[in-house]
């Protein structure tokens, strides 16, 4: 992650999760113009109409969408030239996609009408000509994403707004430039619907799921900070969408001495071992507590009997 984005992406609680991920086994779609992705990007093109060199917007979102997950896979489909095969590759592959990014406005509601019972989420930029909301983020089953200036603390005059806002994430996230080498911010609403397709990403990979547009939309609802009205604005919606905390963090584990059930966050489950007491010393079953944490547990052997164990978590390991 470049230094310059830290600031953005711990106002959005990003960095913990990408300390851990990079989106991983996890699809992105940005379905946008006809510009070429950069090669450094990995992107997939699934279409040869990608080859409009006057454009730029297709390859910019890509780069966003790369700076915020190293190993995301990346889907570019040029929407404007090629609809109907890019809505078709969509419905043809909606079990291998995560979110949809669309940083654009189009007077076309009939080819999201045939995304909208795929279950997907749909981020969508809010516009930035000031004025109301556009197609599609405008559509109630879209998630529509506006602009926040975070080193100025406001909502910028170019962003629009209206009673479709979900909410508001940091614009000018920077990203390389490869041909010569410059690290430049991207503004506009349409940085912005990359960051929130990320951020939905990254709680998937963390979580072991994967959302649903109508959950996508409940999570970000439920995890915004206001910065205008209390609870829902017409300009910043519920306001900064935060990820909440990693689920290994605020994980709740009750043992009970002598009992192989556990309370994993008030669920129960089955130890092979029971905690005991010994030696006025309370011992717990060492391997489920580190795997609950998402750590790794590993251990070596002499003549048949463990001599050493290893755990390790967040690129740290101990030995015991």
């Amino acid at each position: 992650m470049l230094k310059e984005n830290i600031k953005e992406l711990e106002l959005h609680n990003m960095v913990p999760y990408l300390d851990k991920y990079g989106g991983e086994g996890h699809t992105i779609v940005i379905l946008d113009d006809a510009s070429m992705p950069d090669v450094y990007v990995n992107a997939e093109v699934p279409f040869t109409k990608h080859n409009d060199t006057s454009k730029n917007h297709c390859r910019t979102m890509c780069r966003i969408a790369r700076e915020l997950l190293h190993s995301v896979r990346i889907v570019a489909l040029n929407y404007f030239s090629d609809s109907e095969n890019s809505i078709n590759w969509i419905i043809d592959h909606k079990d291998e996609i995560d979110v949809v990014n669309c940083s654009f406005s189009s007077p076309l509601e009939g080819d999201f009408l045939r995304l909208k019972g795929l279950g997907i989420p749909l981020v969508c930029s809010t516009g930035n000509d000031g004025m109301s909301v556009s197609i599609p983020a405008r559509l109630s089953y879209t998630i529509g994403v506006s602009a926040w200036l975070a080193d100025y603390s406001y909502i910028p005059a170019y962003a629009n707004y209206g009673e479709q806002v979900d909410c508001i994430g940091s614009t000018a996230v920077n990203v390389y430039i490869p041909f010569n080498g410059n690290i430049v911010p991207i503004n506009g609403t349409s940085a912005v619907a990359p960051l929130v397709s990320s951020m939905i990403i990254l709680y998937n990979q963390d979580r072991k799921i994967k959302l649903s547009d109508v959950q996508a939309k409940e999570l970000i609802h439920k995890n915004c900070i206001d910065v205008l009205e209390a609870g829902f604005d017409i300009k910043s919606g519920y306001g900064i969408f935060r990820l909440p905390e990693l689920e290994c963090e605020k994980m709740k584990l009750e043992f009970t001495i002598g009992s192989t059930e556990v309370l994993v966050d008030g669920i129960p489950q089955q130890l092979l071992t029971a905690p005991i007491i010994k030696d006025k010393t309370t011992l717990i079953p060492l391997r489920f507590v580190s795997e609950s944490m998402r750590a790794k547990v590993d251990y070596t052997t002499v003549n048949g009997k463990v001599n050493k164990v290893f755990i390790e978590l967040g690129g740290e390991e101990i030995e015991l």
